[in-house]
């Protein structure tokens, strides 16, 4: 509980936050999530057992969830515990964005990992062709307006290119987004892996994703993230 508490601290200036949690098994641990979600009512919970290779199920469950209650939401916004955010600049560059694209940290095609000793390794039998779409990676953000145009290229024709839920949500996203014939853009405010010295040089940075410590984020910002 401190670490949502502390997260929504930071992000007090949104409407709208919840916490995308899988169904706990663990008697005592679904007991103080469900007290939890009583009390600040912020999370969505799915029927699936936590692991890495259930994430795209979950993000598929969410994207149904955000389709139906937020369609009409600016824009929905992905973000894992290893990302930093400072919400009134965000809030700024994203003021003015299209609605037509997905944002975030895109990059271009790249061959799947075949490597059966990887955990992002893909059989050619659920991905056979050589390269994956242009992708959105770990936190991108999509417009309200998209979201059921995304959700139903998770089923919709040509069945060609609809595929199993591979074990690597954001570039699942990215597929569908591919197939639903939406494009992605690299967000001008969004750092991949930064540090201490990256920080200082780009003072435009308002959506971190990396290893790097809070304390260094603070000192770096030189504000509390709001």
């Amino acid at each position: 509980m401190l670490e949502r508490v502390t997260i929504l601290c930071k992000l007090i200036k949104f409407k709208i936050f919840n916490f995308s949690i899988f169904l706990q098994h663990h008697f005592r641990v679904q007991k103080k999530l469900v007290f939890e979600s009583n009390l600040f009512n912020d999370i969505v919970q799915f029927n699936f057992k936590e692991n890495y290779y259930n994430l795209t199920l979950k993000t598929i469950a969410a994207l149904r969830w955000a389709t139906i209650n937020f369609s009409k939401t600016r824009f929905i916004l992905k973000i894992d515990t290893d990302a930093y955010l400072r919400p009134n600049l965000f809030l700024n560059q994203i003021r003015h964005l299209s609605l037509n694209k997905i944002y975030g940290w895109a990059r271009g095609p790249e061959p799947p990992p075949r490597n059966k000793f990887y955990k992002n390794c893909i059989d050619p039998l659920y991905y056979p062709y050589k390269t994956y779409p242009p992708a959105v990676i770990t936190t991108y953000f999509i417009p309200g307006v998209l979201l059921s145009k995304l959700y139903r290229a998770i089923v919709s024709k040509p069945k060609i290119f609809t595929i199993p839920a591979l074990p690597v949500e954001d570039i699942y996203v990215s597929i569908l987004a591919f197939k639903a014939n939406i494009k992605l853009k690299r967000f001008s405010g969004i750092y991949w892996n930064g540090n201490e010295k990256t920080l200082r040089k780009y003072n435009t940075i308002s959506l971190l994703i990396g290893k790097i410590s809070e304390k260094t984020i603070l000192k770096s910002w030189n504000s509390s993230l709001t």
